[in-house]
């Protein structure tokens, strides 16, 4: 299997300690998400996104070539791990264009490719990977409970609120 590099690891590790520490300041602060992230010396002030109250906000800054997709299919577990503390999640893997998210689907549909290896290796190969529009009409409670699924998108479809034919994307959240 694809092996870290030590700076991938440290970043991931920073961001397994991050969610640790929120999870340590709930019950104690109204924003936690703030306080375990301006605790560290050196950071920037927190900036939460206003449309997600209460979820964490944070960015991995990692050169162009830095492996960012590999870090991110690694991140995804540990987020599901240490945040959520569940066996199996539901991931909006957002991306820029069409042309990347069809490239990101390839990659993550391939037991053999990299980023999925990561994410088989964290859930036990239970793992589910579909598409925004396959998502909006096949996706049921019991593939959730089932495997952790990845829905693939564009950014640009999550924000216009629609998916492929003008279907509509539900945009709350069940607690």
């Amino acid at each position: 299997m694809f092996q870290l590099k030590e700076y991938q690891r440290r970043c991931l590790d920073e961001l397994a300690e991050y969610f640790r520490r929120i999870i340590a300041f709930q019950g104690v602060t109204d924003k936690p998400e703030k306080t375990a992230f301006e605790e560290k010396e050196g950071r920037v002030p927190y900036q939460p996104v206003k449309e997600l109250p209460g979820l964490p906000y944070v960015c991995l800054r990692v050169p162009t070539g830095g492996g960012k997709t590999v870090m991110a299919s690694h991140a995804v577990g540990v987020a599901c791990k240490e945040y959520l503390r569940r066996e199996r999640c539901l991931v909006f893997w957002l991306a820029p264009t069409t042309q990347i998210v069809t490239q990101t689907m390839k990659a993550l549909q391939d037991k053999r490719h990299p980023y999925r290896q990561a994410l088989d290796s964290t859930f036990g190969g239970r793992m589910t990977i579909m598409d925004l529009s396959s998502a909006v009409t096949s996706l049921k409670p019991a593939d959730l409970s089932a495997d952790t699924v990845v829905v693939v998108s564009t950014i640009q479809a999550r924000a216009s609120g629609t998916g492929k034919a003008g279907r509509s994307i539900p945009t709350t959240t069940a607690t």
